[in-house]
């Protein structure tokens, strides 16, 4: 059986995990009470419920033991749940939250480096200490790949200075992953609040809207073997790209932001495979490339493809063996320039 990558998973920080079970606050967040087999959490005014685990990366040998079973997922780049970007911490709080996230995904990948490779968090809405960060990360932690949301604190991701922080990552041959921000998805308090729209469509929408953000900023002008990937295929943006292209071609030529027309950059971007439909899929692959798009699962959350999208990608008969040893391995190992040795299961 062909291996897989997965591109899109996510861990619980055992910092966290320790608060919620001993009732500490941890950078801002507090345990409520349990309901169930739940527990409501609170930062500031925002109330959530999960379903939260005592343990997590704390048992990386029974995690990836329970991956490889269940999908084949041999290698794993997790990065923090959804909603522990915790963009709202300032000072030097921003940063220690950070540096404790990483060292604890530096520990697991240097344990586990065949099943583990870390996505560093960086503290975005300080560019002088995410600066800082990116150094610490790899020189000191050995993590070489990073993850950020797709908004920082409402701000699109072409805003000078987290422009100046991604060209950073992208000039030191780093790869970067997009992930939707959790808390003010576009539209979610006013027009997506029923139906959980808030995860179906807003999540894809801040998906596109960071990929066209950073099509629109002129940095794959600047770094064209950039490695950066957006979760949800890339949302809506492969699929609505030209009506970009029409608003760049009535642009007077001074006033165009890149060199080229924007859907000629969409190759230059890596996408995840959670589109969820077999006809979304067929079309992804044509318009991104067989070499763009990866394995995304969302774990250990619900929104991966039903029976688990690398199990969707090996039962499908209408792509090649070549084709799925590309979204299942090596895309995520070139996108990841890792040195793990391919092995079939």
């Amino acid at each position: 059986m062909i291996p897989a990558i997965d591109l899109h998973s996510h861990f619980w920080p055992r910092g966290f995990l320790d608060a919620m079970a001993t009732g500490k606050e941890w950078f801002g967040w507090k345990k409520i009470d349990e309901v169930g087999t739940k527990t409501r959490l609170s930062l500031k005014d925002e109330i959530l419920t999960f379903t939260i685990p005592k343990i997590d990366l704390a048992d990386p040998v029974a995690r990836s033991k329970k991956r490889i079973e269940t999908q084949g997922v041999s290698l794993e780049a997790p990065m923090v749940v959804g909603f522990l970007w915790n963009y709202h911490l300032e000072g030097t709080d921003s940063v220690t939250y950070c540096r404790e996230v990483n060292k604890e995904l530096s520990e697991v990948q240097h344990a586990q480096p065949e099943n583990y490779h870390g996505l560093a968090m960086l503290p975005m809405q300080n560019k002088a200490a995410a600066l800082e960060e990116i150094r610490f990360a790899v020189d000191q932690l050995g993590l070489t790949s990073f993850a950020i949301a797709s908004h920082i604190n409402g701000a699109n991701l072409d805003e000078k200075d987290l422009l100046e922080i991604i060209s950073a990552i992208a000039s030191e041959n780093l790869s970067l992953t997009i992930h939707p921000e959790f808390f003010n998805k576009i539209g979610d308090r006013d027009r997506l609040t029923r139906h959980y729209f808030k995860s179906s469509i807003g999540a894809p929408a801040e998906s596109a809207i960071a990929m066209l953000s950073l099509i629109h900023s002129g940095i794959f002008d600047r770094y064209p073997n950039f490695r950066v990937s957006f979760t949800q295929g890339g949302g809506f943006a492969p699929y609505t790209i030209g009506r970009n292209k029409v608003r760049w071609d009535l642009d007077p030529i001074d006033k165009k932001p890149t060199l080229l027309s924007p859907e000629k950059y969409l190759r230059n971007c890596y996408v995840d495979c959670l589109v969820h439909d077999d006809d979304s899929l067929a079309f992804l692959l044509e318009r991104m490339g067989t070499d763009r798009v990866m394995i995304g699962t969302d774990y250990p959350f619900d929104w991966d493809h039903p029976g688990g999208s690398a199990n969707w990608i090996r039962k499908k008969e209408s792509i090649s063996q070549d084709v799925k040893k590309n979204v299942l391995w090596n895309n995520a190992a070139e996108f990841l320039n890792t040195n793990v040795v391919y092995k079939e299961l």
